[in-house]
């Protein structure tokens, strides 16, 4: 879900969000040719490879000490896919999760489940990187 999506959604909730691109779109390294598998989902104007650090993020906090998150006692952190979310997430699995790592080096994911997802191409990472080469079972 993009962020003007979110701010279609809820205006005061999300008037804030914003995964504009730090390139202008003058910038040789701004794509001109964008991979999509939703229509919209990237333009030149955002940077739809924030997605990937918000995964990141959300377990980190999940798993952190700070007084305002979803549960007291955070025993594992999973990864939960569905639908088009379920595609995103095995993008991350594939690509960000070898990487994110907690400060003791352990995954920042104990785990992942995907109810549905689709197959089709795999998407960008970002504006300007494809996907690396899969893992089994892709």
């Amino acid at each position: 879900m993009t962020a003007a999506a979110l701010q279609k959604f809820n205006p005061a909730r999300y008037a804030s969000l914003n995964w504009a691109n730090p390139r202008p779109l003058s910038d040789p390294e701004n794509c001109t040719s964008l991979v999509s598998i939703i229509q919209g989902d990237s333009s030149r104007t955002t940077e739809n490879g924030l997605i990937w650090d918000i995964f990141s993020q959300i377990a980190a906090w999940a798993r952190s000490n700070d007084i305002i998150k979803p549960i007291d006692r955070t025993q594992c952190v999973y990864g939960y896919g569905y639908s088009q979310s379920g595609f995103d997430l095995q993008t991350y699995i594939d690509a960000v999760h070898p990487l994110a790592k907690q400060a003791n080096g352990n995954p920042i994911f104990d785990g992942f489940l995907i109810v549905a997802g689709f197959n089709s191409p795999a998407p960008s990472i970002n504006a300007l990187h494809r996907l690396p080469a899969l893992g089994p079972g892709r």
